[in-house]
């Protein structure tokens, strides 16, 4: 994890600060180190939406890979991959301003 942080803080956030790069844009960062999985501890992913228009705060749903493509989809405004139909795949939601 500290490697993660020093590397976020060295490359990512003096993008955050430039508003050139966030002005109406998204930032996903997901990533998943947790190979456990069990009934007493179930793999979950970390995830960060960052962005004018994502509340800030934390969302305590379950979305999988599926509702992040879906997500994305939308705010580009393109169709979804057809396997994201197949698995029944959600946008995130009531994260946004």
């Amino acid at each position: 994890m500290a490697n993660a942080n020093d590397w976020l803080v060295r490359y990512i956030a003096p993008l955050l600060k430039d508003t050139a790069f966030t002005t109406d844009t998204v930032f996903v960062l997901t990533f998943d180190e947790d190979d456990n999985e069990d009934a007493d501890h179930p793999n979950r992913v970390y995830a960060v939406l960052w962005g004018d228009h994502v509340l800030q705060g934390v969302n305590d749903d379950i979305y999988d890979h599926e509702d992040l493509f879906v997500t994305i989809a939308a705010l580009l405004k393109v169709t979804p991959l057809p396997a994201t139909e197949e698995a029944r795949a959600r946008p995130i939601g009531g994260i946004w301003k």
